[in-house]
């Protein structure tokens, strides 16, 4: 299975988009993810990783109802969970800091979702997730 490390595992979804949220939701919950979210603003997000449960991954929109995903993407490396950029063509001027970051281009189809985030997860932590 292409994206084993998907399977019940939590997946912040960061998009200001309900159209894109739903088909990037839909795509996290096909491969076995437990979807977090969709939250479409920084300060969403921001509250959500201030609590014990932290999800896996993360995937963010580079524009969010109230700016920019830089916060969120900082917050994330501080934590040490693994994160994907979704952005338009236009969209790649990630701050320098964030270079590094794993991005995806829209358009994307829903199974390049799924293989992007397991890649992250299965670099981040190379054990398949436990399913109970």
């Amino acid at each position: 299975m292409a994206a084993a490390r998907l399977l019940g595992r939590s997946i912040l979804l960061a998009e200001k988009d309900g159209f894109a949220a739903g088909y990037i939701g839909s795509a996290i919950t096909s491969c076995g993810g437990r979807l977090v979210g969709p939250l479409s603003s920084v300060a969403q997000a921001l509250a959500r990783l201030e609590g014990d449960d932290l999800p896996a991954a993360a995937s963010l929109n580079v524009s969010l109802a109230d700016g920019p995903s830089w916060p969120v993407a900082d917050a994330l490396v501080r934590l040490g969970i693994p994160f994907l950029f979704l952005t338009g063509p236009d969209g790649r001027n990630l701050p320098s800091r964030l270079c590094g970051a794993a991005v995806l281009t829209k358009p994307f189809a829903a199974y390049q979702v799924c293989e992007a985030l397991d890649a992250l997860i299965r670099r981040h932590d190379p054990a398949p997730a436990r399913t109970s």
